[in-house]
This record gives structure tokens, sequence and C-alpha cells, in this order.
């Protein structure tokens, strides 16, 4: 046969071509298995609006509080303060980068400047004993505290349970020129979530699908901090005002860019062990031991 000019191959060249084309296809192959997953954040919400909401009046039946109602069609109860409504609560978490934010708004005149607030990813946090964290809100100071939440019904957590941080730049407290007053902050709750020294059941703060929320406000008469902690605190005479929920569903939406993740397939596990496999038989070749 003419050859037209191609180079003529002998056995063992053709032998040294295909084994780096095996070896090319190979690696191809597995490294189109390390499968580029497109994972992102998402971004999960409940929002509460008192203009939107079904509400019954429970005061009669309940004689602890003053103004109690029960929201109709959500597992929701709420004390509102003799001068001060709660009008507006929203909360949104970053399940990747762990950043929560609270923010509630209450109409009325009577002065509010600080409350407690535990987030749970879903049951009514009461009688969950160290497994959320609870947050002091200061307005006096506009500093917020987070201690691990001894379950029970009152504001004694900062006392006897373990501190987790303070932030001194993340609450805001005020006023608008209505008179309404308005509480919400922005913090990163990562460090908290990591705490592995707490409770074997220690959640932090964080929520999905479903959220759970136990917030009370109310008149800080006085607090003070020894290294960034609670030293003492004193809450005026005034009514409170409480929210408790549990089993709330929030809505979500992606958050931020999409961040690939590659993920070994079995075909890159394949392709390794083919090439492993034909590397062996390739030295044995070379030895004599295949002709």
């Amino acid at each position: 046969m003419k050859n037209f000019g191609m180079p003529t191959l002998n056995g063992t060249q053709l032998r040294q071509g295909l084994n780096r084309s095996l070896w090319l296809g190979i690696l191809t192959m597995g490294l189109w298995g390390a499968n580029a997953i497109a994972a992102q954040a998402t971004f999960f919400t409940f929002e509460w609006d008192r203009d939107q909401t079904d509400l019954i009046d429970r005061s009669a039946h309940w004689f602890f509080c003053d103004r109690c109602y029960e929201d109709a069609y959500q597992p929701i109860d709420l004390n509102d303060h003799e001068n001060t409504i709660h009008q507006t609560i929203k909360t949104t978490y970053d399940d990747v980068s762990q950043q929560l934010t609270w923010r509630s708004k209450f109409t009325g005149t009577q002065a509010i400047n600080g409350g407690w607030l535990v987030i749970s990813d879903g049951p009514n946090p009461k009688d969950h004993t160290k497994e959320y964290a609870i947050f002091y809100l200061d307005g006096l100071n506009q500093r917020l505290s987070a201690y691990a939440y001894n379950g029970q019904n009152n504001s004694l957590s900062w006392q006897t349970n373990e501190f987790l941080q303070s932030w001194s730049d993340a609450l805001t407290i005020g006023q608008d020129a209505q008179g309404n007053t308005e509480f919400s902050f922005s913090i990163n709750a990562a460090a908290i979530n990591a705490r592995q020294d707490i409770d074997p059941e220690w959640r932090g703060v964080n929520f999905a699908n479903n959220v759970g929320i136990w917030f009370h406000s109310s008149e800080l008469a006085a607090i003070a901090y020894t290294d960034s902690r609670i030293s003492s605190m004193t809450w005026g005479v005034g009514p409170e005002g409480w929210y408790d929920t549990e089993s709330l569903l929030t809505t979500q939406q992606p958050s931020g860019p999409v961040r690939q993740e590659q993920v070994p397939e079995p075909t890159l596990m394949l392709g390794m062990a083919i090439a492993g496999g034909w590397g062996f038989l390739g030295r044995k070749r070379s030895r004599g031991s295949f002709k």
C-alpha cells in the first residue's frame, strides 16, 4: 500500500500512542466526573403585620395580661402594653453566612426601650433549656448581649447561663416622629452556632422553613456591664408586652451568588481506577511479564 507521506509506526510506537490517548481519555472522563454542584445560600424570612391578621381578644379569659390576643390562623399569642401595640415583626436568616436580622415596630406612646428575645428553628423556645440563645436588647446603651437561654419563663438567663457574645454596634432602638418605637439589629451568628461547650442539644440561633419566637418588650430601668457581660439589670414596673409563637412558616429565596462545589462522582473514581490498572499493566509489560 502506498504511504502518501504518512510516517510508519512500529508496534512499540503504536502502543505508546495508544497509551497516551487512553490516559488523556481517562483523565478527561475523571475530571468531567468531578461534578460542579451549584450550591446557593437560602434567605429565610418571617414577617408579621398586625393589619393583616385576624386577632381574637382573650383578655377576659387570661388573668395575667391586660391586652391578650390569639391569632385566628397562626399559633401566635401576644400581649400589648397599655399604650404601645405590637405592629410589625420581621426576622431573616441566611443559612450560609449565618447572618440574622430582627426588626419589630410598636405603635403608641408608652416608653419601651428594651426586651429579651429567643428565636428557635420551630418550637416555642420555652422549656428548651440550653438549646437556644437569648438576646437582651438594651436601648439605654444601644447594646445587644447573648446568653444561653435557661428555657424558663423569665429574663434571668444572664445570671446563671453561659455568656455567648456582645455587640455595641448592632442594635438600634428609637422612636420615629409619630412616637412609634422600633427595635432592630443585624448580627452574624456563626460564633454562637459553633459553640460546643453549652449542651449536647445546643442549636444556637437559626431557622429555615419554620421559626419559633419568644419576645418580651419592656421598659429597661437600669443595666450595668463588667467586661462586656451584664452584671446587673433592672426592669421597670410597667406592664410587659410579649409575642409567643411556634412553627410559623417562613418564606425563602436564594441569597448571594451561586457557589460551585467540586464533588467527586463515580466516573472520577472509575477513571482513577482504570488509570491505575492500566499503569500497572504498562509496568508489567515493560518488565517483560506480558507479551
